[in-house]
């Protein structure tokens, strides 16, 4: 779990250079950061409630 949060700060902080670089959603390495970062937080998210149960 420590690895995955340190790979969704990174692709965090990744995507805050993007959108200050090209100042734009619709930029494609925008989006896919956004994407990566959706499925990263997902991932994570799952991982929490499994071990709830």
């Amino acid at each position: 779990m420590v690895t995955l949060a340190r790979e969704i700060e990174k692709t965090k902080n990744d995507l805050y250079m993007a959108l200050d670089a090209y100042k734009t959603l619709g930029h494609k390495e925008v989006y896919a950061l956004s994407s990566q970062l959706d499925k990263l937080i997902f991932e994570y998210e799952l991982k929490v409630m499994n071990r709830r149960i």
